[in-house]
This record gives C-alpha cells, sequence and structure tokens, in this order.
C-alpha cells in the first residue's frame, strides 16, 4: 500500500510540475519542456520505421490507481443494473488496447510526415522501439444539455530501447499534460501524438547540429 501511494504521489507531482510549465509557456503551441527530456534521440534521424507499444502499468486515474477504480466502477454499474459493469470493462480494455494507441500514431505519424520516420504497431523488425508509457489519465465528460465538459487529460512517459535490449532505455521524454475533448478521452492520445511528433520534427529531424 506504501509503495502504490508513493506511486501516485510521484504521478500527481508530475502532473503539476507540467502543469505549470506549460502555463508559463509563450507558444500558442504546447511545447515538451527541455527539463522533461532525457537522452539523445538523434538515432531516430536514420530510421525510417520505429516498433511502437503502449503500456498502462501502475497507471493513475484521478485520484485512484486504476486497479481500485475499475473496481469502483464495476461494483456501481453493476449494482445499478446486472453486467453493466462487466460491459463495462471490456470497453474499458479495448479502448486500451485500440482507440487509444490508434489516436495517439495517427497524430503523431502526421506530425513526422516529411521526417520519413513512421510509428508501426507489432514492427518486429525496426531497430528501435518507442514504449508509451500512461502514467495519468483522465476520461473527463460532457454533460449534455447542461454544456458543462471536463476534457480528458493523460501524461505519457514516452521511453526509446534498442529493440533487442531493454535493459535501459536509450531516451525518455515525459510529455507535459495533454488535455482532449469532454467526455472523448482517445482526443487527449491524440493531442499527445502531436505534441511528441512535433518535438522530434523540431528538436531531431530539423536540428542539424
Amino acid at each position: 500500500m506504501k509503495n502504490k501511494f508513493f506511486s501516485l504521489t510521484f504521478i500527481l507531482t508530475i502532473f503539476f510540475v507540467m502543469t505549470l510549465s506549460a502555463q508559463e509557456s509563450k507558444s500558442k503551441d504546447v511545447e515538451v519542456p527541455d527539463n522533461v527530456v532525457f537522452g539523445d534521440l538523434k538515432f531516430l534521424k536514420s530510421e525510417k520505421i520505429i516498433n511502437t507499444e503502449f503500456v498502462y502499468d501502475s497507471m493513475g486515474v484521478g485520484k485512484m490507481t486504476e486497479n481500485e477504480y475499475i473496481m469502483q466502477k464495476v461494483t456501481e454499474l453493476n449494482n445499478s443494473q446486472s453486467g453493466k459493469g462487466d460491459k463495462w470493462l471490456v470497453d474499458w480494455n479495448d479502448r486500451k488496447k485500440f482507440n487509444y494507441p490508434v489516436a495517439f500514431m495517427e497524430s503523431f505519424n502526421k506530425k513526422l510526415m516529411k521526417s520519413g520516420l513512421v510509428a508501426e504497431k507489432n514492427a518486429s523488425a525496426a531497430k528501435y522501439t518507442m514504449v508509451v508509457k500512461t502514467l495519468y489519465f483522465e476520461a473527463g465528460f460532457y454533460l449534455l444539455g447542461l454544456d458543462i465538459a471536463e476534457a480528458s487529460k493523460v501524461i505519457l512517459e514516452i521511453l526509446f530501447f534498442e529493440s533487442n535490449n531493454r535493459s535501459l532505455p536509450i531516451a525518455t521524454i515525459f510529455l507535459v499534460p495533454a488535455s482532449g475533448g469532454g467526455g472523448a478521452p482517445a482526443m487527449a492520445y491524440g493531442a499527445a501524438g502531436k505534441i511528441a511528433g512535433k518535438y522530434l520534427v523540431q528538436n531531431v529531424f530539423q536540428n542539424n547540429k
């Protein structure tokens, strides 16, 4: 329990620090602050394909761990209607497996279109692998008819490995909180993909130093 509390506190601390960094930015488009990028990403300049994986280990959801959130949500929904919570859980896992990766990769690849690098899932022959790890997730909501909404949000840790050596990452990016539409959680992943792609374009493919 102590380790679980520490992990969630760490994630929320990152959330608030990055939020302040984003608010201080003078740019109209969100940038990734230099102090949350570790390692040299220039090895990507010569690559055409990067294998991409998505993981949700130890993800925080709101003020809870994912497991705590799932247990509460499933119980509440099943109590309101038999089987409703079980169906919700299937949808929850499907969105993590399909919707969120698609939203991220579409935006990421669109930004990198002119760079020659493409992110693909199950690209077993790729020399490098990009692991997109969700640290914090908030689905957001939209109350129809009341015009009240809370944007979806994600904080991602993006780790780059040699595909045949996962012992230590070559480089890591901690993304500022990315926000999407109210009640449209996949949009937050799309925003995150755009931020990550833009960072690579500006700091890897357009930087000849």
